[in-house]
């Protein structure tokens, strides 16, 4: 997929040689936009009325981001005690900011180009815009020109930090570095407990969106094995397709079938995730459940830390490869697993 080349490419209009599904998309792109500065100036006037300042946070995707980003909340409503906040986002992500207490509402796009089209027109008192620079829509190819710090790219971002530190400083926001939250709707444990999970049991995560951030798939098979067969503990994977259903384990499959936060509430009352760097070890940091993280290197980034907080203050088992994560062995992943278990028991009746 082609990166912009020139991150001034305007959002208008579709070059005429784009398939009929890319213009499709960009029409809904622009019709997105201007739904966006609607709502957005129905939601000034809203804060005029109730005389306080209204600010829009904007992070459309993706769900590991908006995760390790969440304390950005918490530091706008320290500094503008008298604010209406609004969270711009995916459609599909919606869930992970409606429940939080600190934002008022939330706004939806169809994609970053529906943002960057809207931002222009700076319907909020202030913007804080968590993309970094050059952050484009793979179907429209547009890329956000950031003002606020455009030395931060899509090239260099984890040189400034863990993610929630490098998007905060794209932002023109101090290097935040908290320990992430997240909030449940009621209901939520009686949906979970429907699952019938035993409790000792750990969650496995094994594919990413990007390859080049996977271990070998066919070796996990092997570590779901020995979790259950050597410590006796029951393997759940959660994802969006199994992994371990090529192997001859018996596991829990829930990949595919839970939401973002039933996700990581099942994670939160397991002993141990064991994963590669994704959205669900984002999950895994927000509730703090004790991990293994197989890290290799990333787009030339070799020794990078993308968690803030409990991650970050050992609450993880980092097991780096100089280059891809094929160097890392069945036995190291394992042995890793097994010592974390050991530590784990305070967190499980923290929880319980």
């Amino acid at each position: 997929m082609r990166q912009p080349t020139n991150l001034r490419e305007k959002a208008d209009p579709m070059p005429p040689s784009c398939s009929a599904n890319n213009q499709a998309h960009f029409r809904s792109a622009k019709l997105g936009a201007v739904r966006l500065i609607a709502r957005l100036a129905l939601l000034r006037i809203a804060a005029w009325l109730t005389r306080r300042k209204l600010i829009v946070v904007t992070l459309t995707e993706h769900f590991g981001d908006i995760v390790a980003c969440e304390p950005v909340v918490g530091h706008l409503r320290q500094a503008h005690p008298r604010v209406w906040l609004v969270w711009v986002c995916s459609p599909r992500y919606v869930e992970l900011v409606q429940h939080h207490p600190g934002i008022d509402s939330v706004a939806t796009v169809p994609c970053l180009t529906s943002w960057i089209i809207a931002r222009r027109y700076h319907i909020a008192a202030r913007q804080i815009d968590l993309h970094v620079n050059g952050r484009f829509c793979p179907v429209c190819l547009r890329a956000l020109e950031n003002p606020a710090n455009p030395a931060i790219t899509l090239n260099n971002y984890y040189r400034f930090g863990s993610l929630q530190q490098a998007l905060a400083q794209a932002a023109g926001l101090p290097p935040l570095d908290e320990q992430p939250a997240l909030h449940f709707p009621e209901g939520i444990d009686a949906r979970i407990a429907q699952l019938g999970l035993l409790q000792d049991y750990v969650v496995i995560h094994a594919k990413s969106n990007e390859a080049v951030r996977d271990w070998p798939l066919e070796r996990w098979p092997e570590v779901a094995r020995r979790i259950r067969d050597d410590l006796g503990l029951t393997v759940v994977e959660i994802g969006l397709k199994s992994v371990l259903a090529t192997g001859s384990v018996p596991f829990v499959d829930l990949c595919g079938k839970l939401s973002f936060l039933e996700t990581a509430r099942v994670i939160q009352h397991a002993r141990l995730f064991v994963g590669i760097d994704s959205g669900p070890a984002q999950l895994a940091n927000a509730v703090r459940c004790p991990g293994v993280l197989l890290l290799g290197q990333y787009r030339g980034f070799d020794n990078y830390q993308p968690h803030s907080g409990y991650y970050r203050a050992g609450g993880a088992t980092i097991l780096r490869a100089a280059g891809t994560l094929q160097q890392l062995a069945v036995d190291e992943v394992a042995a890793a697993v097994e010592a974390r278990l050991a530590d784990s028991s305070a967190h499980q009746a923290g929880t319980s």
